[in-house]
């Protein structure tokens, strides 16, 4: 068992941080995309969103200080892919490789998961602020 504030961030979502093998990998990524106007996010926001919306808003305040099982697979990545939202932003993202056993884990960590949620973790955008990455991918 780990504490909650080791791995896992209780927000306006729920995310996960990376541990550092998984950091250097998409640090690599990051390196490898030659688009001029795209600029790296910072290692320190580097996060797999896992739960978010009103099936987190609804239960969050249940888990603060709570112990939570840890991950219990590896987590790999996709080549990194880039996107384009409906309002314009664009960014660079990672999808995990193992979508079905991070549903599960989310599904027995806190009872809920999004529905077609694809978790990822997004590595650029225009201006390397995590809050301006495309937020939905597919």
């Amino acid at each position: 068992m780990i504490t909650l504030k080791e791995y896992l961030k209780i927000e306006s979502v729920l995310k996960m941080t990376l541990n550092a093998a998984q950091t250097k990998q998409i640090q690599l990524f990051q390196k490898s995309i030659t688009e001029k106007d795209i600029k790296p996010l910072a290692t320190k926001d580097l996060h797999i969103t896992l739960l978010s919306g009103n099936e987190w808003k609804r239960i969050r305040g249940e888990y603060k200080g709570k112990e939570l099982k840890d991950v219990d697979f590896n987590i790999t990545f996709e080549k990194p892919q880039r996107i384009e939202g409906s309002d314009g932003r664009v960014s660079y993202y990672s999808k995990i490789i193992q979508q079905k056993q991070m549903n599960d884990y989310v599904k027995e960590l806190v009872g809920v998961v999004n529905r077609g949620r694809v978790y990822h973790v997004s590595i650029g955008n225009k201006t390397g602020r995590v809050g301006d990455s495309v937020r939905e991918v597919k």
